[in-house]
């Protein structure tokens, strides 16, 4: 992968997974449609993706490696 927007995306990819159907079904019960839709959910889920990534998955897994038991 040289594309690193690519790269950070798949590294986000789980959150992306977990938090896109609420994030839509939450616009949409909003009474919002088209282009509203999917601007707003696919940057409200990049964004919670990442922060998810960055303040609980990253420490978490430096935690893993650091008292993997062997």
């Amino acid at each position: 992968l040289r594309l690193k927007w690519l790269k950070w995306l798949g590294s986000i990819s789980y959150g992306v997974y977990l938090f896109h159907y609420p994030i839509y079904e939450i616009i949409i019960r909003a009474k919002y449609r088209g282009l509203v839709v999917f601007t707003v959910g696919t940057v409200a889920t990049l964004a919670l993706s990442a922060t998810s990534y960055y303040l609980m998955e990253r420490p978490i897994l430096a935690l893993k490696k650091r008292y993997k038991t062997e």
